[in-house]
């Protein structure tokens, strides 16, 4: 969970309609569910050409289904091909997502009444990617620093720097206290993250499963933030050896990390109110 390593949809309509989530959308309460879809992408059209198609599919089925109360489609920020795509929906409560899976097939009936038209549509669609995907339900946590989005350039992409955990079976009260009390020292008071949420296990195949989603304004502001983290830290602990054990103490417990960049469509937003 520590910050101090280097920076190491098109999609399938069934698949998302089973589990979609919420991700660097602004919330503190901890009952929202939240599931991720991670695709890998085959994208033979060009990027303008595939951002067509899913923003087609965000205006007439997305945008008009109240179930879903926030959406985010990220995408790999390095790579142009799109090998990696996330999609991101977030529920008020958990009957929500069957809910909005029945809302969704309305509407899909609804923006492509002519049954050709619609099988066209998402033959296109669905080419992009390959028929593998993964997917899991989260539920958000009280450890949130919220955006304030009247700051936002929403002609601009924000960054998004999704960090995977896989966390200790059973962390104690120490390794808890020192996450907690790195988030109030360092990443709370770091201006280059707008916004901070984590996110814990609740539906998929592994329990220890634990989501940490830092935003930026831009690739350097994350970059900027690494820096400024490891100043805070020091003024957290001035003192040297304080400060390694800290470290140990808060690395204890992980057992695995996995960070990646990411960036969102604006035009495909759509927030939590």
């Amino acid at each position: 969970m520590l910050r101090n390593h280097i920076l190491k949809t098109a999609f399938f309509v069934l698949a998302m309609l089973v589990c979609t989530i919420g991700i660097g959308q602004d919330f503190s309460q901890d009952n929202y569910y939240v599931t991720l879809l991670r695709l890998q992408g085959e994208v033979d059209d060009d990027r303008a050409s595939w951002q067509a198609i899913e923003q087609e599919f965000f205006d007439k089925v997305i945008k008009k289904n109240k179930y879903i109360v926030g959406h985010e489609m990220l995408v790999d920020t390095f790579d142009e091909r799109l090998s990696e795509v996330l999609i991101v929906n977030i529920y008020k409560d958990w009957n929500d997502i069957e809910l909005a899976r029945k809302r969704t097939m309305e509407l899909i009936e609804e923006g492509w009444p002519d049954e050709k038209e619609r099988a066209a549509y998402f033959e296109k669609q669905n080419r992009n990617f390959s028929l593998y995907y993964s997917n899991q339900i989260m539920t958000t946590t009280k450890n949130v620093k919220i955006r304030d989005r009247e700051k936002d350039d929403r002609t601009k992409p924000l960054t998004f720097y999704l960090v995977f955990n896989k966390l200790v079976d059973n962390p104690d009260d120490d390794l808890i206290n020192a996450y907690e009390d790195y988030l109030q020292f360092v990443t709370f008071k770091d201006p280059n993250i707008r916004s901070y949420q984590a996110y814990r296990h609740f539906f998929g195949p592994d329990s220890r499963d634990f989501l940490e989603v830092y935003v930026t304004d831009s690739y350097d502001d994350l970059l900027n933030s690494f820096e400024l983290d490891k100043a805070l830290l020091m003024q957290m602990f001035p003192d040297e050896k304080e400060r390694e054990d800290f470290i140990e103490i808060y690395n204890a417990g992980v057992v695995q990390e996995e960070g990646k960049v990411y960036e969102n469509i604006p035009a495909q937003s759509k927030y939590l109110e």
